[in-house]
């Protein structure tokens, strides 16, 4: 048969589903239905869209795509192939039986013809049922990748092996769920440090019917027999420090053998607080939205080189505070900003003389004597990468930097050191404070994600801003961290959703682009697909065997537009409700 005769027959078999099924006719579909039967072989979504863009008179977006491919595997014209965590596609009308190979390791997809296999198949006996067709997939090892493997086989025997540091850290703007999968991992680790931020990231974690929020202490410190590690990257306030501590204490979990503090962490004064006050109030209408916390004011000192540090205290600690203290209170006479530090001071130096019962370590040489001796060490990231003080939506981000190359600088951990890299983000995005938000929702269905979610700050109380996943910011955060293995946070928050969304694009001045701009804080309007809800309530499901096919519909979507791995899915708050996916390797 002819190729037009092809398309001819192809358009009216689509005609005649979309109106039976009641869809719109539009010329995009015909164009896209045009476009994929004249591909030969396998494509993705990738692929089509660059041979639309290459059309003149059709340029579609990505959700167009998504949507009409759906509706073509419906009508039975596109076959939809899934090759591990590759989705590609086929036309199916008038097209050879052939069957597949498939590469495990580097996912290449060969097609051949096999008439002994296509005889015994076609001749194979089924019981009450009738052969109509089939796709046969082949896994293995390609012979290339089969040559790869031995040689690297022998030089792993050539060579010693080294621990890896493995790094968890957020991938949105924060509160993405980090101090529960953490609080989960460390039973695989001997060594859990945390490497940026301050008491303004607090991590929740509920289990055993309590809940905990922690500020400054990393989350490997609720598991026994774990050395937990404040790193150099860190600023730290006593007074919180003192409060947090001691309300764990009280709970029956030992911190003093547990916790070792960096003397290099820089220590956040009475009057850093009072500075962090003074200079958003100075702003006005521009205000950043910080936490209050004095963590700005005390990176600011820590990077001119006048910052008080943990391991001050052990050497002339009087004489270096009181030159500090007398800075801070000139720059506040000259902000002409009233404030009482008495109250303050006094819980700072209550925390001060806590702080001392504690070990102060060189975290550099811990940490890497440690690998040395083979342990396991987890790095914990504060906030989100949204948040990175040189990768983030600046200037609306914190004071440190919060993306994987933080956990070198933070704990004196060399790049070639870094093993595994957990990406952590939630099914949806929130955000505290202010700054740009392209997929925020000022809406019920903002307000129900918020509800649903408890979408209120552990450590402000502050009502996050809700919206739909931005996989546009998602995929940058993947590329900046080299992320190697997803984790995806309150799923069960999308429960109820008929349908569900992902922008999968930005349009910035009527121009459709799919990577992350210099500044989004204008003139950004997301670009959404669109899937079906699951509609079941998950939070009793303890395995994946368990999942709505919608959901892993969902889970498929994100995996091919980040081209990483979801290893993990929470499905509720508490540690339990935490499973780990079947994925290949």
């Amino acid at each position: 048969m002819e190729t037009q005769n092809v398309k001819d027959t192809v358009r009216q078999i689509f005609t005649e589903y979309l109106t039976a099924n009641g869809h719109r006719k539009t010329p995009e579909r015909y164009a896209i239905l045009d476009t994929i039967y004249s591909i030969d072989g396998h494509f993705d979504i990738d692929m089509l869209y660059s041979r639309m863009m290459d059309q003149e008179n059709f340029r579609v977006s990505r959700a167009t795509l998504y949507n009409t491919i759906i509706l073509l595997i419906n009508a039975r014209l596109v076959i939809k192939h899934q090759f591990g965590t590759s989705s590609q596609y086929e036309k199916s009308y008038n097209r050879e039986t052939h069957h597949h190979q498939i590469c495990t390791q580097c996912g290449k997809v060969t097609e051949f013809q096999n008439e002994e296999l296509q005889h015994a198949i076609e001749n194979t006996k089924l019981s009450r049922f009738q052969l109509s067709h089939y796709s046969l997939y082949i896994y293995g090892i390609c012979s290339k990748c089969d040559r790869a493997n031995k040689r690297k086989k022998v030089n792993n025997n050539n060579k010693k092996r080294k621990m890896k540091v493995d790094v968890l850290l957020g991938l949105q703007w924060g509160d993405e769920g980090k101090g529960k999968v953490v609080d989960v991992l460390t039973p695989k680790y001997d060594v859990v440090a945390r490497f940026q931020g301050g008491p303004n990231a607090g991590h929740t974690l509920e289990f055993e019917g309590q809940k905990y929020v922690l500020r400054s202490i990393p989350s490997g410190i609720f598991q026994g027999n774990k050395v937990n590690i404040i790193g150099n990257g860190v600023v730290l306030d006593p007074a919180l420090f003192k409060a947090e501590a001691e309300a764990l204490e009280a709970s029956g979990h030992p911190l003093k053998e547990r916790l070792h503090i960096s003397k290099k962490a820089h220590l956040i004064l009475p009057t850093h607080r009072i500075l962090d006050a003074a200079y958003e109030a100075a702003k006005g209408d521009a205000k950043v939205g910080t936490t209050g916390k004095g963590i700005g004011p005390t990176y600011t000192d820590k990077v001119s080189r006048n910052g008080v540090r943990v391991g001050d205290i052990l050497h002339n600690f009087d004489q270096k505070y009181a030159a500090a203290k007398a800075r801070h209170e000139q720059i506040l006479k000259s902000l002409n900003y009233e404030y009482d530090l008495a109250e303050l001071e006094k819980a700072w130096l209550e925390g001060i003389e806590y702080l001392k019962q504690f070990h102060f370590v060189d975290s550099e040489h811990e940490v890497n004597n440690l690998l040395k001796d083979g342990k396991s060490v987890l790095c914990e990231g504060a906030q989100g990468t949204m948040l990175d003080i040189d990768f983030g939506s600046y200037p609306f981000v914190t004071s440190s930097n919060t993306v994987c190359a933080g956990a070198c600088t933070g704990l004196g951990v060399a790049p070639n050191r870094i093993g595994e890299v957990y990406g952590i983000f939630k099914a949806y995005c929130t955000r505290v404070g202010a700054g740009p938000f392209p997929t925020e929702l000022f809406d019920e269905t903002g307000d129900k994600m918020c509800t649903l979610g408890h979408e209120f700050g552990s450590v402000t109380g502050r009502k996050r801003r809700c919206g739909w996943i931005d996989l546009v910011a998602l995929k940058y955060s993947v590329m900046i961290n080299g992320v190697t293995k997803l984790i995806m946070m309150k799923s069960d928050v999308l429960d109820t959703f008929e349908t569900i969304k992902a922008c999968v694009a930005y349009k910035v001045n009527g121009e459709e682009i799919d990577y992350f701009p210099y500044d989004i804080t204008e003139g950004v309007e997301p670009v959404y697909a669109e899937l079906p809800g699951w509609q079941t309530d998950m939070t009793k499901m303890q395995s994946e065997d368990e999942f709505p096919e919608e959901f892993n519909a969902y889970l498929t979507f994100l995996e091919e537009q980040l081209g990483v791995q979801i290893k993990i899915v929470s499905v509720g708050p508490d540690r339990a409700q935490t499973i780990e996916r079947y994925t290949e390797e």
